[in-house]
């Protein structure tokens, strides 16, 4: 925090959370009819299934990402990051956000948005559940886009992105996202939108450097080789359609420039908050633990088991099938970023890692069920999130739900966006 900012802070803003006393109300009926109308989108999906019905398939997704952006940009409102970026991009986005340049040139934007940075996260969650109707298409399973939509945003492995509004990181993450499918060789993506749409995310969050290493793994586990990544199959499903011969010098020039661009202010910012959670912030929470999340592992494994056992794979035919070397992978990792919280190795480096490694291992458990043709073995996992979200998040009783006491998810603006005081 810049030292002659301090000296506003009580007048203008307050130093700890909640940061918001006011302007919140909780809403129950609203949030569970936006609630419930996603999840007749979802179920709408299954019935334009056909390729002569891709205009109603458009159409639908363009519905249920609207109600989507409506519920979380309402939901965010809130919560504690929510309401300090309001204030500091307004204030002096490049003091508050260093090493994060994305962010300041798109200040002056965002602070004339209806609710500012909550409708960043908004549009940041329409993102997310285009991950899953992406991933549906491109797997040629459009009927289930909107229950791996719903898989994701209420997972309980992503709650520090999706609830908590870690909307920067999310955003980082999700950039990222298309070079962990070509790593993984999930699905063909070009590298010609992978590596810089990569290379954007070192802009926008100090934790994507370790992100993008961990997108690259996959690589390593599927072939043995890191050098894989950077040769051109020509046939099947793990092809990873690149740019020509010609075009790859300009563009590998072009990234090498964006990447000497970004460097100095990237090391500064990495070793900045590397020190500030090494030496100073003690602070770390422990959600990768809590019972839901142990919840949805213990529904995916019930359903890897039993398509292991229906489709008679053993280690042998496993350990064969890249997509579950990979699946093995983040399935380690995030158990280890478990025992790390749990055991407090460094944890408040750990937990940060969490949300970005579980939304990896739920997109490569939906290829792996995929790939074994079971899909309605996803059914356990999917239940689990929207269960927990129905009874626990969206409809619960009225005193979990402090709005105004605390900086709660789903405690929603009381008034339009012009009549709000930031």
């Amino acid at each position: 925090m810049p030292a002659e900012l301090l000296p506003l802070l009580p007048a203008a803003f307050p130093s700890e959370a909640p940061f918001r006393v006011d302007q919140v109300r909780q809403a129950p009926g609203l949030m569970t009819a936006l609630f419930l109308a996603q999840i007749a989108l979802a179920a709408a999906f299954a019935g334009v299934r056909s390729p002569d019905r891709r205009g109603v398939w458009w159409l639908v997704a363009a519905l249920f990402s609207a109600v989507t952006l409506v519920f979380f940009t309402l939901a965010c409102w809130g919560t504690s990051d929510i309401t300090k970026l309001n204030h500091y991009l307004a204030v002096d986005p490049r003091g508050f956000l260093a090493g994060e340049p994305l962010w300041w040139s798109l200040a002056p934007w965002i602070v004339q948005l209806p609710y500012r940075m909550a409708a960043v996260h908004g549009l940041t969650a329409v993102v997310y559940s285009w991950i899953g109707l992406g991933l549906a298409r491109g797997w040629a399973r459009p009927g289930w886009g909107g229950w791996w939509a719903l898989l994701i945003l209420t997972s309980p492995m992503l709650r520090g992105f999706i609830q908590n509004s870690h909307t920067r990181q999310a955003l980082a993450t999700a950039l990222i996202v298309p070079l962990m499918l070509a790593s993984a060789r999930l699905l063909p993506v070009a590298r010609r939108w992978s590596w810089p749409a990569a290379a954007l995310s070192l802009a926008v969050h100090a934790t994507a450097p370790a992100t993008l290493l961990i997108a690259l793994l996959p690589a390593l586990v599927r072939t043995g080789a890191a050098a894989e990544l950077w040769r051109l199959p020509r046939r099947g499903l793990d092809l990873v359609r690149g740019p020509s011969r010609r075009r790859r010098l300009p563009l590998l020039l072009l990234g090498l420039a964006l990447l000497i661009a970004l460097l100095p202010t990237l090391i500064d910012t990495v070793g900045v908050k590397l020190h500030a959670y090494l030496f100073k912030a003690s602070f770390f929470s422990t959600y990768p633990l809590r019972f839901e999340v142990l919840e949805l592992q213990r529904a995916l494994a019930i359903g890897f088991v039993l398509t292991c056992l229906r489709r008679r794979l053993g280690w042998r035919e496993l350990s064969a099938c890249s997509v579950s070397r990979v699946l093995l992978l983040f399935t380690a990792l995030y158990g280890l970023i478990q025992l790390a919280v749990l055991h407090e190795w460094l944890p408040q480096i750990a937990f940060r890692m969490g949300d970005a490694v579980g939304l990896f291992l739920l997109i490569t458990a939906l290829a792996w069920f995929r790939t074994h043709d079971s899909l309605w073995m996803l059914l356990p996992a999917l239940i689990t999130c929207l269960g927990d979200w129905g009874v626990n998040k969206v409809w619960r009783p009225e005193p979990k739900l402090r709005c105004g006491e605390d900086d709660d998810f789903l405690c929603i603006p009381d008034r339009w966006p012009d009549q709000v005081v930031y």
